[in-house]
């Protein structure tokens, strides 16, 4: 049997401990207030300065992750054989999920052998 990876978007919004606790690896949104240049949300802003922006009023734009940045973790964990299990926020809000599946057709080609399912 296969070791499974679980991925999933910045939305999902997890605790960081459970993420550390739990091996999931999250691939962030890209966050934007009011006309600032996008920056990757839990990498580059924290949650608490997200929340403590949003509190201010100030309304965030966000953009999906690109498709580079899913095929960048899928390869992470595909290449040394793990089954990866990949969970988006819905298609009709986002097209994260649509930059996941593109992605993990990348990877497919590139590693024949991965099994990648996105959610």
């Amino acid at each position: 049997m296969r070791p499974i990876k679980l991925i999933c978007d910045s939305a999902a919004d997890l605790n960081p401990k459970d993420i550390q606790d739990n091996f999931i690896k999250v691939v962030p949104l890209y966050v934007s207030f009011d006309g600032e240049i996008y920056r990757k949300e839990g990498e580059e802003l924290s949650q608490f300065e997200f929340y403590q922006k949003a509190s201010g009023g100030i309304i965030p734009k966000t953009s999906c992750p690109a498709v580079s940045d899913y095929a960048d973790a899928f390869e992470e964990y595909a290449k040394p054989g793990y089954d990866i299990i990949c969970i988006c926020m819905s298609a009709k809000l986002s097209g994260s999920c649509q930059s996941a599946r593109n992605a993990a057709n990348l990877i497919k080609d590139e590693i024949p052998e991965a099994r990648i399912t996105v959610i």
